[in-house]
Parts: structure tokens; C-alpha cells; sequence
């Protein structure tokens, strides 16, 4: 508990308002009042009165100086306390900033990380996009070069049997038609003279109708080809003769 002390000194300021003790008397001089500050000391006070003097001068009860270094002692210590209780408190906020802080920078973190490894999966996601749609380009052309591979050598395969179907057919035709030269031959040949028209149109009307039906066979044949066959062999082949066409007609 702090108590109130006094220091005594050789000279007390003390303020008073008063008037000129000539106020009076001197009214036509001085018309207004004036303050005025006046200091006394021990000497002004008469000897005879130490005890009003010591009334004025020292408390009424008197501090010893064991409580008044015990009151400065217990003040030190209130704000050494106080001081203590500040840096502590300044102490925990820091630590507790500091805290949120470094919880704030690892929630950065790992959301940096998070965006780092969706990102990963994403472009490698696009990677595997890219190399399939470029496999595909890749194939497909492939793909369509060999059917049109397949398809050419189906078709040169057709063509060679064609080919070989032509020149067979020709053969064919060829071989027939000298057989007919030969078999008109023969016919127009003097047979006639020795059996009479009678015998001879007899003779000769079936192997005139087997001439009349091999060519068109031949025709049919040089049209399913669709070759240019030796037409002109066989129209010469069906040109008869007039006793040839009477004897076809009475048969």
C-alpha cells in the first residue's frame, strides 16, 4: 500500500490573490487589482511557533522509510509482473501467428501439389489421346492401301483368267472353224456325181444343219467373250451353194 510523503524545502511557493493594501488610497494610481506571487521560508515564521511551523511543514503522521522502499519495491514488481505478463502474451501471439502460418504454407503446399498431379494426369491423359488418334491416322491409311492392294490383285487376277479364257476361246474357235472349212469342203466336193442330187441333198442336209448351229454357237461364244473373233471365217463357212440350199430345202 503506497502512503502519501512530503519533502520539505527551504522555500514553499505559494499562491495568493490578494489586493494592494493601498487600494484605497491609491484608486486614481491603481484601478484594477493585481496577483502577485509570494515565497516564504522558515525565517518568516516566528520562532515562538515551531509548532504551527511544523504543522505546515510536515505531515500530520510521519511514513517511515522501510514502508516507503517497500511500496517502490512492490510497484517494481507489479509492473515487472505486468512486463512479464506482455511478453508473454506478445510471446503466444507470435507463436500462434507463426503456427497459422506455417499451417497455411503446408495447406499451400499440398494444394500445389494436388493441382500439379491432376495436371500430370490430365496432359498425360492428352498424350495417350494424341498417340491413339495419330495410330489411327496411321493405320487407317494402312488399312486402305491394303484393300486397295487386295482389290488391284483381284482384279489382275480376273484379268489374267480373262486373258487366259480369250486366247483358250480363240484356240477353241479357231480349231472349230477349220474343222467346218474342212467339213464344207468335203461336202462341196464332187460327192454329187456319183449319187445324184437326191442322195447328195440327203447326205448333205444334216451336216449343213450342224454347220448352221456351230456357228451360232460361235456367235454366242465370241459375244460372252467379248472378242473379235474371226466373224468372217464363219460367214464364209455359210455360204452355200444353190443346189447346196435346194438340197437343205427338200430335206
Amino acid at each position: 500500500m503506497l502512503t502519501n510523503t512530503y519533502t520539505v524545502v527551504d522555500t514553499l511557493p505559494i499562491d495568493f490573490s490578494h489586493h494592494s493594501p493601498n487600494t484605497d488610497l491609491d484608486s486614481s494610481s491603481q484601478s484594477s487589482s493585481t496577483d502577485s506571487r509570494l515565497l516564504f521560508t522558515t525565517a518568516d515564521i516566528l520562532l515562538g511557533d515551531d509548532k504551527i511551523a511544523n504543522q505546515m511543514l510536515m505531515p500530520s503522521t510521519a511514513t517511515p522509510a522501510t514502508d516507503v522502499t517497500e511500496s517502490f519495491t512492490q510497484l517494481r514488481a507489479s509492473i515487472t509482473q505486468l512486463s512479464i505478463k506482455q511478453l508473454r502474451t506478445n510471446n503466444r501471439v507470435k507463436q500462434e501467428v507463426h503456427i497459422y502460418k506455417t499451417a497455411l504454407s503446408f495447406e499451400l503446399l499440398e494444394s500445389k501439389r494436388e493441382v500439379r498431379a491432376q495436371y500430370a494426369i490430365v496432359m498425360t491423359d492428352l498424350g495417350d489421346i494424341r498417340k491413339e488418334v495419330q495410330n489411327q491416322k496411321a493405320t487407317f491409311p494402312q488399312d486402305m492401301d491394303g484393300k486397295l492392294n487386295g482389290i488391284q490383285d483381284q482384279h489382275a487376277a480376273i484379268s489374267h483368267y480373262l486373258m487366259e479364257f480369250h486366247v483358250q476361246a480363240q484356240e477353241n474357235f479357231n480349231t472349230l472353224t477349220s474343222q467346218l472349212s474342212e467339213l464344207v469342203d468335203y461336202i462341196n466336193r464332187g460327192g454329187d456325181a456319183k449319187k445324184g442330187k437326191e442322195v447328195a441333198a440327203k447326205d448333205h442336209s444334216l451336216p449343213l444343219i450342224i454347220v448352221a448351229d456351230l456357228v451360232l454357237v460361235m456367235k454366242d461364244l465370241a459375244e460372252v467373250v467379248e472378242a473379235d473373233l474371226l466373224v468372217k471365217d464363219i460367214t464364209v463357212v455359210v455360204v452355200l451353194t444353190k443346189d447346196q440350199e435346194e438340197a437343205l430345202d427338200t430335206g
